[in-house]
Order: structure tokens, then C-alpha cells, then sequence
């Protein structure tokens, strides 16, 4: 359990409950986004359980024994590349909407700070993507020796937890 009991793993979990938690209290103090809020800490909570449980090593485990049950194996660069294109793809298209319909108005019943925490949860799913597809290249950019992945993890959930505080003060 928990991962590969790593200290960054273990930090990961516990930031992604602090933010679940904080995100409920926000969901809990204001009825106007009370589905919204509930909806991220609920969100952080699943994170939380994939990561304790290992649920990303584990789908990509099968996605790998998968495709050597298919003969597949040998050319998974090529369907890696093209899921990390399509990835790619959505989550800009996702938010190049977002920007258009905020731009629209289309957010207005939705304060700025909830708009800014549905954005930081799409990117992380996004980032979850491509740790799922887990092309070379990816992977370099990902675990090398920057660390985006910790940066991109680590920063889009206290982009939430920010978005939440602020909006806690703004409550109170």
C-alpha cells in the first residue's frame, strides 16, 4: 500500500487530503458553490486513493501486458505518440474554452477563484494522462532531473488549496 512508500509519495497523499479538506469546508461554508467545491475535494480524495493504492503503476502495468498479449508491444512508441498528441489536444482545447466562456461571461454565477481550481483539476488531469501513456520522451520530461511531474503535481494542488484559502477569507 501507499505507493512505493517514498517520502514524496507520502507527501503527495497528505497534500492531496489537506486540499480535500480545505475544498469540503469551502463546499460546506458556501451554498452557492457547494456541489463545485464538494466536487474538487471529492476529486483530491480519488487522487489520494490512486496514488495510496497504486493505481496508476497498476493500469499502465496492464496497459503494457495488454498490448504483449496483442503483439502490440513492439510498436507502442507509435500509440503512445499518438495518445500523447490526443492528450495534448483536449486538455488545450479544454482550456481554450475555458478562456473563451469566462471571457463570455458564461462563469459569472462561478467566482474567479472556483474557475481558477476547475482549471488547476484539469490540468491535473491532464498530467495524470500522460503519466498513464508513459511515452519516452514524456517520461524524460516528466521524471528526469527537473521533475516536472512533482512540480506540475505539487504546484496545480496548491494552485487549489490557494484558490480555497482565498476563498475561505472571502467567506469569512
Amino acid at each position: 500500500m501507499a505507493g512505493d512508500g517514498s517520502l514524496l509519495n507520502w507527501i503527495a497523499i497528505a497534500v492531496y487530503v489537506v486540499v480535500a479538506l480545505v475544498a469540503a469546508w469551502v463546499g460546506i461554508h458556501e451554498r452557492k458553490s457547494l456541489w463545485l467545491w464538494i466536487g474538487i475535494a471529492l476529486f483530491f480524495v480519488v487522487l489520494a486513493a490512486l496514488r495510496w493504492f497504486e493505481i496508476e503503476d497498476i493500469v499502465r502495468a496492464d496497459m503494457r501486458e495488454w498490448l504483449r498479449e496483442r503483439g502490440g508491444y513492439g510498436g507502442r512508441r507509435q500509440l503512445q505518440r499518438e495518445l500523447t498528441a490526443l492528450l495534448v489536444a483536449l486538455v488545450a482545447t479544454f482550456g481554450i474554452a475555458g478562456v473563451f466562456f469566462a471571457r463570455r461571461g458564461f462563469f459569472r454565477r462561478i467566482d474567479k477563484l472556483s474557475v481558477a481550481a476547475l482549471a488547476a483539476c484539469l490540468g491535473m488531469l491532464g498530467l495524470i494522462g500522460l503519466r498513464l501513456v508513459s511515452l519516452h520522451t514524456t517520461d524524460a520530461l516528466l521524471y528526469g532531473p527537473i521533475k516536472l511531474n512533482w512540480i506540475a503535481d505539487l504546484g496545480l494542488s496548491l494552485a487549489v488549496l490557494a484558490a480555497a484559502a482565498l476563498r475561505i477569507r472571502l467567506i469569512r
